[in-house]
């Protein structure tokens, strides 16, 4: 069991915000002192929210950690989930491919 005191002790690759926090408002997932240990700890960081610069992710850019929004995530399972829909008809590469103009990535 680990606090998020402890946390700062150690290194991570990254750090993601699956919470809401910061969707429709300017909250973070925790305090903003703690979220700072663990961005100076880390090398990138990711927010499942997509389509707009959260708190969240506005406070890495702030401390220069490589950031993305949850887009990637968000067409990942689309193509997924519209592959299994087709019975795997269509190759993943050519689903990602189209869907992704949906996406305007």
């Amino acid at each position: 069991k680990f606090t998020f005191d402890e946390l700062s002790e150690y290194e991570f690759d990254l750090v993601v915000n699956s919470t809401s926090a910061g969707l429709s408002d300017e909250s973070l997932p925790i305090q903003k002192d703690k979220l700072i240990k663990l961005f100076k700890n880390s090398s990138y960081c990711a927010d499942v929210i997509y389509g707009k610069k959260t708190p969240f992710l506005a406070l890495a850019d702030e401390l220069n950690i490589e950031y993305k929004d949850g887009s990637d995530m968000l067409l990942g399972q689309g193509v997924l989930a519209s592959s299994l829909f087709m019975r795997e008809q269509y190759p993943l590469k050519d689903i990602e491919k189209y869907m992704s103009y949906t996406f305007k990535l």
